[in-house]
């Protein structure tokens, strides 16, 4: 991915570990796995740029655990000579229920990744006993890459973010999923009483991949309806 320029990474797997408990026996365990690095935010214009660190994968992992019906969480400072340079232990119970840290720079290095990785594994089995008594919505992950297309718009100073963003989602239902902001800019070369909007519209349709003329046809629907609704004028 990094090598493709897909740096800003947030990355899960489930799978099984397997250990030797003595010369006859074996020790299996269903685990997931989690790893983050690169920016922590996507581009938008009132986020502090920063990349992804240690307290960032945490608080992943305790949001998980807590959906997941748990809340009496703990961490314990641990050290790992192999794996990680900074290292925490999760606990629940009293039980660890995996560890967390920051992957070692030789093993990165190994690996030609020029950037910090911050991984955990924890044991899935015991994990999931708190969901018993949980009711947890989800859907499959889209199988068809999204696109981006990017708008520089000037409006009138009165005119939200929020006001394009509604627009944009009810003129085009079907395959825009998400609109950003990521820039904003009001004074010098811009006549008075107006602002510019730099704005992101990602669409993805879930069943097949996306044509450019299928794109097309849904950024000049909405660039027309946030013409006629707020005066917008392209950049």
């Amino acid at each position: 991915n990094i090598n493709r320029k897909s740096t800003q990474l947030k990355l899960f797997e489930f799978g099984k570990i397997y250990k030797k408990k003595s010369s006859q026996n074996y020790f299996e365990n269903q685990r997931l796995a989690l790893a983050v690095t690169g920016d922590k935010n996507t581009e938008n214009w009132s986020n502090a740029k920063g990349e992804s660190s240690f307290f960032d994968l945490k608080n992943y992992v305790v949001a998980l655990i807590e959906k997941l019906g748990y809340s009496n969480i703990n961490f314990t400072q641990s050290t790992d000579p192999v794996f990680f340079d900074q290292q925490i232990d999760i606990v629940i119970n009293k039980k660890t229920l995996g560890s967390l840290g920051m992957v070692k720079k030789n093993i990165l290095t190994h690996f030609d990744i020029k950037q910090p990785v911050f991984y955990t594994e924890m044991d899935v089995e015991y994990l999931m006993n708190g969901t018993k008594n949980h009711k947890i919505k989800y859907k499959e992950l889209p199988k068809f890459q999204a696109a981006r297309r990017d708008l520089s718009l000037l409006v009138d100073t009165k005119v939200q973010f929020a006001d394009i963003e509604k627009i944009a989602m009810q003129t085009e239902k079907n395959i825009l999923k998400q609109v950003g902001l990521f820039d904003v800019y009001e004074g010098k070369n811009l006549a008075e009483g107006k602002k510019s909007y730099a704005v992101s519209f990602i669409l993805q349709d879930e069943e097949k991949t996306l044509q450019d003329a299928q794109i097309e046809l849904a950024m000049g629907k909405i660039q027309k309806q946030l013409e006629e609704k707020l005066g917008a004028v392209l950049r």
